[in-house]
């Protein structure tokens, strides 16, 4: 059986795996300082998580935005991963 010649998908190196545009070399000791990511929320979303949560705690949503802003952020993977284990 003969297989054709398949052109290559677009922005895909089958060695490395999926190419970003622009994208520097990993291992940068700085590279998490030169990304950023920009996420965007919608209404219905916004909606259905207050609707979700109840009350937000504005004081405690200002200090991990500062914190974040501030990259002194930090996430403790064994708690999350605890947490999941307690199912919470």
């Amino acid at each position: 059986m003969r297989i054709p010649f398949v052109s290559p998908t677009p922005g895909l190196d089958p060695a490395k795996g999926p190419v970003r545009p622009n994208a520097k070399p990993a291992g940068g000791a700085d590279d998490a300082a030169d990304e950023s990511v920009h996420v965007r929320v919608s209404a219905k979303s916004r909606e259905l998580s207050i609707a979700s949560e109840g009350d937000i705690d504005a004081a405690k949503v200002s200090r991990l935005k500062a914190s974040i802003e501030a990259g002194t952020f930090r996430i403790d993977a064994r708690e999350i991963a605890e947490r999941i284990a307690r199912g919470g």
